[in-house]
């Protein structure tokens, strides 16, 4: 049964949602200056719900261009440090090590 249409919504993953006790939040990602160096920090807003059959509506709380944390958050806390994982970070290449080996 179809109940209806929900529109300008954000549907998130349910593990981007805290739930604590009655309050709901989630974790947005911001660049702040913090001893005057620019830095991403961790700020816990409060959200309203509605839960669909595999994710989470938001209905009200967030902003259109704010980036939500979805993963990680179960360490974080308002105003912790953090680093933006988008995947294009370069890792450093390893060479192999070669082990020399002397005969006896």
């Amino acid at each position: 049964m179809k109940l209806g249409t929900l529109r300008d919504v954000f549907v998130v993953p349910n593990t981007a949602v805290q739930r604590d006790g009655q309050n709901i939040s989630v974790f947005i990602a911001m660049r702040e200056t913090v001893d005057g160096e620019s830095k991403m920090v961790a700020r816990k807003k409060a959200v309203t719900v509605i839960r669909t059959e595999a994710d989470v509506a938001i209905v009200d709380g967030l902003e259109n261009g704010e980036q939500l944390v979805t993963s990680g958050q179960s360490t974080l806390f308002d105003g912790a440090a953090i680093r933006i994982d988008d995947g294009t970070e370069k890792k450093p290449e390893v060479e192999p090590s070669k082990a020399e080996v002397e005969a006896e």
